[in-house]
């Protein structure tokens, strides 16, 4: 089979599929700086056979339609004019077929389909287009990324410490939309709605 350099085809299977994005602290900083504060809100902590795979109990990662608190959040938000896709990841706008938060994506979905030892993940064997069409020699450019990607996971989830951290950004940015629905005068019962949601998800799998 012919082998090229890869190539994204914009299919948006990936987005979708509703994978799970492990994030890393690089990712959430990047948002905080962006003031791209919705990624922050939609995360949970999960554990699964890719979590084992890093050696990791779990990781945040962004909320999709797999887990149980999703439709209940979105069914919140959506008071709040934020509308959240039936299926896939929160944050794939499922009416364009694109990512809400292109530029600031988090490391992991910018590597895909790689892994960070530049193996074609699993899924993508089987679900991406490009990969199915051969697209599947990685670029200098990803190199690096994966490079990346894999130093921040390790320095994510290398300590108590660090985890504190990303939970304590995750709750100040809470604050401040909290705040602002407060300001914009939020019906009290919506609320009290999106506090029960953040307590759902953060405690989502321990």
């Amino acid at each position: 089979m012919r082998r090229d350099t890869f190539k994204c085809f914009r299919c948006s299977a990936c987005c979708a599929a509703g994978l799970l994005v492990p994030l890393t602290k690089f990712d959430f900083q990047e948002w905080v700086l962006s003031k791209c504060y919705l990624p922050v809100i939609l995360t949970v902590k999960e554990s699964n056979t890719i979590t084992e795979s890093l050696g990791l109990d779990y990781v945040y990662t962004l909320m999709s339609h797999r887990h149980s608190s999703y439709k209940y959040v979105r069914d919140v938000l959506q008071h709040y004019g934020v509308k959240l896709p039936e299926r896939g990841c929160a944050l794939y706008a499922q009416e364009h077929s694109t990512c809400r938060i292109y530029r600031r994506r988090p490391l992991v979905c910018r590597i895909f389909p790689f892994t960070a030892s530049l193996t074609v993940c699993d899924w993508a064997r089987d679900n991406c287009e490009a990969v199915r069409r051969g697209h599947c020699l990685p670029t200098y450019d990803l190199a690096k990324l994966a490079e990346l990607y894999s130093r921040e996971i390790e320095r994510t989830y290398d300590s108590e410490r660090a985890l504190r951290e990303i939970e304590e950004l995750r709750r100040s940015i809470f604050d401040k939309v909290v705040s602002k629905m407060v300001r914009d005068r939020v019906h009290l019962e919506v609320l009290r709605y999106y506090l029960l949601s953040y307590i759902n998800f953060t405690e989502l799998n321990g």
